[in-house]
């Protein structure tokens, strides 16, 4: 009997290797190499988008100790929006962890279906808590926290880059960087 567990658990964790996965947002133990993280706004982002995804990169660069330029030349995070459908979301983030748990490049997806009927305000929080992810936080669940898992909560109680779990988690994956590089 114990053979069986044992070859059933190996063949499953074999299975479950070979399977290649797809996560709406990377938040392991990885991180960017260095405080500045430039941007970059895919060239057919509607207009109506590109102020909020604007303000949510200079929030994270006012209230965190990150550098978030836009820089079209040497980005490594990249803004777009679709409408991609009746998916379920209105937003997901994208991180390629390169060797040893470091970023080399991302991208967040805002979907338009959605999005289209969003507030400025409901845009660049909906932004803000992409690039969250893209800095590699994780969802929480405290309701007022821009990384609340239900992106309705988030909006409605007016979430602040300033205090709670994402300023804490920011400074403890990014104080190894001992100086902020401009």
């Amino acid at each position: 009997m114990n053979k069986l567990v044992k070859r059933v658990f190996l063949g499953t964790l074999l299975i479950l290797l070979l399977i290649p996965g797809s996560a709406l947002a990377y938040m392991g133990t990885g991180s960017w190499p260095t405080r500045t993280i430039p941007y970059k706004i895919s060239s057919d982002v509607p207009s109506s988008h590109v102020t909020p995804i604007n303000t949510a990169a200079s929030n994270w660069q006012a209230k965190s100790i990150l550098r978030v330029p836009m820089d079209n030349t040497n980005y490594k995070i990249i803004a777009y929006v679709y409408s991609y459908g009746t998916t379920g979301w209105d937003g997901q983030a994208f991180i390629n962890p390169g060797w040893n748990g470091v970023f080399t490049s991302g991208n967040i997806q805002l979907n338009q279906t959605y999005t289209n009927n969003y507030s400025s305000g409901q845009i660049n929080v909906l932004a803000s808590h992409e690039l969250g992810h893209e800095f590699s936080l994780d969802h929480v669940n405290v309701n007022t926290n821009l990384m609340y898992t239900s992106a309705t909560g988030a909006y409605a109680n007016n979430p602040s880059l300033a205090n709670g779990p994402d300023q804490s988690n920011i400074d403890r994956i990014y104080n190894r960087y001992a100086v902020k590089p401009y």
